[in-house]
């Protein structure tokens, strides 16, 4: 039987899933604040997660996909669980439900960090830790998908590459390629992926910010900036889970094999 989907938070990554994959399923309903409706959507809600008066009870599917990054506007980081928690008092119970959260969960400890490390002190990081735990009581399984750095096709960091000097540039980078959270996320929908689990999405390997910038600087055809020879405070995030335990196969091992387009 075709499943049906609910995307909660249909920008960016939501609408490179659907591209890929929308047409595998019987019935898309997605959310946006502000977003038209994206391709392959069949019903589409505006809402605002920080309004309660623009939440309304949403339609049941098989599967639900949480894709609202957190807000680094926020004063108060406990209001993005308060958020997450007011959606899901307005939403079925799923059987399944993948929540996008992110790497950012992990103190900078200059070490590897996998899924059993200890979560940072931080505001936000405890905002997230809290958002997670949320996310878990609203399925028969879930998946808490810690993402790092959101990159490839627009998302360029051309910009980045367009500053006079790029600081600390041997310290690792932490990033991974869309179309691989898209992959690993069209993966966990398998009938066969049916717990309660929590998983790294980065690439395996981490190379320097000045490798990885002078890999843009060469694929957009533009001038590198300077870079300033020394290592800042690091965490590199191991995938080792994902691929081993779960089998996916990143089309990206490496953010210097990334690509991406000007617009």
């Amino acid at each position: 039987m075709t499943p049906s989907i609910t995307i909660i938070g249909s920008g960016w990554l939501g609408a490179h899933f659907l591209t890929q994959h929308a047409t595998e399923f019987s019935q898309v309903i997605t959310t946006a604040k502000t977003q038209a409706q994206p391709y392959g959507s069949h019903h589409h809600i505006l809402m605002d997660i920080y309004d309660p008066s623009t939440l309304p009870s949403l339609p049941p599917t098989d599967i639900c996909l949480i894709a609202i990054p957190f807000s680094r506007q926020l004063t108060t980081p406990k209001r993005y669980t308060q958020a997450i928690g007011a959606l899901l008092d307005h939403a079925p119970m799923y059987k399944k439900l993948i929540f996008t959260s992110s790497t950012s969960v992990y103190p900078t400890c200059n070490d590897w960090v996998d899924e059993s490390s200890p979560i940072d002190t931080t505001p936000r990081a405890q905002a997230l830790a809290a958002t997670e735990t949320r996310v878990k009581q609203h399925a028969k399984s879930t998946y808490i998908l810690r993402l790092a750095g959101l990159c490839g096709g627009n998302r360029n960091s051309k910009h980045k590459c367009q500053a006079p000097t790029i600081h600390a540039s041997q310290t690792p980078v932490n990033l991974i390629h869309v179309n691989d959270v898209v992959a690993s996320i069209a993966a966990l929908l398998s009938p066969d992926h049916s717990s309660h689990d929590t998983l790294n999405v980065c690439a395996t390997d981490h190379p320097s910010k000045a490798d990885y910038y002078r890999h843009v600087c060469k694929t957009l055809t533009i001038h590198p900036p300077q870079f300033e020879p020394i290592i800042g405070p690091y965490k590199k995030v191991c995938n080792k889970k994902l691929r081993e335990d779960y089998g996916v196969k990143l089309t990206f091992k490496s953010p210097l094999e990334f690509t991406f387009h000007e617009t």
